[in-house]
């Protein structure tokens, strides 16, 4: 009982941090930036990668071994429909964290960081489609343990 507690709790605080960091690239994601904003967007990307990463983690362990049981969440769909979001969004975070990480140099050499113009509409769409999709995970997950969903 202790342990499906710890688990769930660091799986909500993981939920919470990959919000947190997704919402800092989005404030500081802008047409203009300098190379210590630029560094902060690419450190900022790597923890909300660690984020989901842990995320993913707990979530299994959740699955597997901390949470109501294989049975229950393989036959109900809003599991399913969280999956398929998270994956979504992982898919969705691959180019703006390759845009970011491809500014590495630069920030090491000090060269100014230019974004074109599409790739700002693109980065910038891309991490606010992102960010509406976390805030629908929470909801299916509370929807999904008070045992909405369920189909056999």
């Amino acid at each position: 009982m202790t342990l499906t507690a710890i688990v769930t709790y660091f799986h909500f605080i993981a939920i919470i941090l990959l919000f947190v960091s997704l919402s800092f690239e989005k404030l500081l994601f802008k047409k203009e930036i300098d190379l210590k904003t630029a560094k902060k967007i690419v450190s900022v990307d790597g923890f909300y990668g660690l984020s989901a990463v842990l995320i993913l983690i707990t979530g299994l362990l959740k699955y597997t071994l901390y949470g109501k049981g294989m049975a229950y969440y393989n036959h109900n769909y809003l599991m399913w429909i969280k999956l398929s979001l998270f994956l979504i969004i992982g898919i969705l975070s691959i180019k703006p964290t390759i845009y970011f990480l491809k500014w590495r140099k630069n920030i090491r050499e000090g060269i100014p960081i230019v974004i074109a113009e599409k790739d700002y509409k693109k980065i910038s769409m891309t991490i606010h489609i992102e960010l509406t999709l976390v805030i629908l995970i929470p909801l299916l997950a509370t929807f999904l343990a008070r045992g909405f969903g369920y189909f056999q």
